[in-house]
């Protein structure tokens, strides 16, 4: 791949980063808006806190690293060419 299209791949990863974490607020903006009581509520709230809480920005995480590695990628290819 040329530097430019590791350019554009990490571009397109770090938009996926960034869209992860926009569905993981959003879908918990979702559920706090719902006229919802009990038990069962504050259960699903917990669940839902578990799975995207931790696990939304670790996908975000692991897509940000992968967006340095492909920059840094990019940045080898060019000084290696000149």
């Amino acid at each position: 791949m040329t530097p430019e299209l590791v350019e554009k791949h990490a571009a397109l990863l770090e938009e996926a980063a960034t869209g992860v974490l926009r569905i993981t607020e959003g879908a918990r903006q979702s559920v706090a808006g719902i006229d919802w009581f009990g038990s069962d509520r504050e259960t699903y709230l917990a669940q839902l806190e578990t799975h995207l809480g931790e696990n939304g920005p670790k996908a975000a995480q692991a897509l940000q690293a992968l967006v340095q590695k492909a920059r840094q990628n990019a940045q080898q290819q060019r000084q290696a060419s000149a």
